[in-house]
């Protein structure tokens, strides 16, 4: 999947990850519609730089559908106008952008790991994991062994 470059009917620009689904298989086999992973706008944006002053102009990356969790959009074919590669140099600061919120996301679903002993906290950690899991209604015990 190559980052390519939309642009909607109503000129909004999207880079994007992007796929085409199909429906059927062999002959009957026809494109159905388009799907974006990780669309974002593309905007150019003035800026004032005196130590450059040939660059006046930056591009600024915003989230497509900013009010939706889901990073997938099927879009049909009749909303854009035109569809085209990314300059590399674009391409890596989209896909920087990308990594950036998928290591979030990792770190958000990631549960916690036990403590380990010989930790400086090891002890603290326990506790708080301890004070979390009554605080649930769950009783268990912290296995101290892990790690050891």
């Amino acid at each position: 999947m190559k980052d390519q470059i939309l642009v909607f009917k109503n000129g909004e620009r999207v880079i994007t990850k992007l796929q085409e689904v199909f429906e059927g298989e062999g002959e009957t086999r026809r494109g159905v519609c388009l799907l974006m992973s990780d669309p974002y706008i593309l905007e150019l944006v003035e800026v004032s730089n005196p130590d450059n002053p040939t660059q006046d102009l930056q591009v600024k990356f915003s989230k497509w559908n900013p009010f939706c969790i889901d990073r997938q959009f099927r879009i049909p074919y009749d909303t854009v106008l035109a569809i085209g590669e990314a300059d590399p140099g674009l391409a890596q600061a989209y896909s920087a952008k990308v990594e950036v919120i998928e290591s979030r996301e990792a770190e958000l679903t990631t549960p916690p790991q036990a403590p380990v002993d010989g930790t400086p906290n090891a002890d603290q950690q326990r506790a708080d994991i301890e004070a979390a899991i009554k605080g649930l209604g769950v009783t268990t015990e912290v296995d101290s062994s892990v790690g050891a």
